[in-house]
């Protein structure tokens, strides 16, 4: 079966780019990975602000799509709606370093747009310019209605209508912080890497059995779970269970900085995360902090960058310092992809 897509203009091209990140991106700057014709990987990044050293910004980026070996070109859109008084397109500076940085890399730009609330343009499109085949600024409805839009939304993608980390709110009952202080208990291992201590596994069956079932459990086994999750040597081994079960100690540890090669079960990775946020709706205050450390992690194995930072922030905001998710924070912001999200043929699809 063919699931490729064609895109055969600027419009499906910008309208590709909000389904494959899962929302419409502001004051941003995108690239897009070329390989011949065929788009590849996509990277978005914060627009920088007033001040920052293009020139650093633009060999972050630059480093981080040489990241896909198989490209030897790039696509660029800001998103912006700044305007200047003489007409310059907001973050030319940038721009012209990462047009020197990409062509240096060996992937030069072949093409940029620019994309505000009101409408889209070649990026190098002014008033009066002589861009061959430019059409000046177009209505944003032709992105919303190109044919890959359409394409996209009829295989079930549809970017903008949830927010980029949902994380539903605390709704159950008042006495769950006492009864996850109660069930951590149960939990308790002596042995961070003996996988096979009797707390350990029940945790593991425990959390096998819910991804299996769909990630929905009723209360009580969510309160187990949340519990389970409360132990950080528990936490690291479930959490390093969405990607491969297996009791071997090294390949634990490469899992969990993102080594292992092999292409994880997409399917188990995306039920887990339902699970997670599922377990959000029973767990208070900062016994969420593990749960949105996870789900930060398991977005970043999908080679999913916002969300990951999102989730991170989230579990850093119910519980300030917790350890696991400032050590994966700095990991993210280094640009460290784990390796199935560099490999076309065990990244994640969705």
């Amino acid at each position: 079966m063919n699931n490729k897509i064609k895109a055969t203009g600027a419009a499906d091209i910008l309208s590709y780019v909000p389904h494959t990140l899962g929302f419409q991106p502001q004051d941003s700057i995108v690239l897009v990975t070329l390989t011949g014709a065929l788009l590849g990987a996509t990277l978005r990044m914060d627009a920088p602000t007033p001040g920052s050293d293009v020139r650093s910004f633009a060999q972050t980026l630059t480093s981080y799509v040489c990241k896909d070996e198989s490209a030897d070109a790039t696509l660029f859109i800001v998103y912006s709606d700044d305007t200047t008084p003489s007409g310059v397109r907001p973050h030319a500076a940038l721009i012209d370093a990462l047009r020197e940085e990409l062509e240096t890399a060996g992937m030069p730009i072949r093409d940029g747009w620019i994309v505000t609330a009101g409408g889209w343009a070649t990026y190098a499109c002014e008033p009066g310019c002589e861009v061959p085949d430019c059409t000046g600024w177009q209505d944003t409805a032709l992105i919303e209605n190109s044919l890959v839009s359409a394409e996209m939304i009829y295989r079930g993608s549809n970017p903008g209508t949830t927010e980029h980390a949902p994380a539903p709110e605390f709704s159950s009952s008042t006495g769950n912080a006492d009864t996850i202080d109660i069930l951590t208990g149960h939990y308790t291992v002596t042995d961070p890497v003996d996988f096979t201590a009797e707390p350990m596994l029940t945790a593991r069956h425990a959390f096998d059995a819910a991804i299996g079932n769909g990630g929905q459990p009723d209360e009580d086994e969510a309160l187990e779970l949340c519990a389970a999750f409360q132990i950080k040597a528990v936490r690291d081994r479930l959490m390093a269970d969405i990607i491969d079960t297996s009791d071997d100690e090294t390949m634990f540890g490469k899992v969990m900085i993102g080594l292992a090669e092999t292409a994880p079960d997409w399917g188990r990775v995306d039920t887990a995360e339902r699970l997670l946020v599922h377990l959000l709706r029973f767990t208070p205050g900062a016994y969420r902090a593990p749960l949105l450390t996870g789900l930060g992690w398991i977005n970043w194995y999908k080679g999913k960058g916002t969300p990951a930072t999102l989730y991170t922030d989230k579990a850093l905001a119910a519980d300030p310092g917790y350890r696991l998710a400032e050590l994966l924070r700095k990991f993210y912001n280094m640009g460290i992809l784990p390796r199935p999200a560099l490999n076309k043929e065990t990244a994640y699809k969705h």
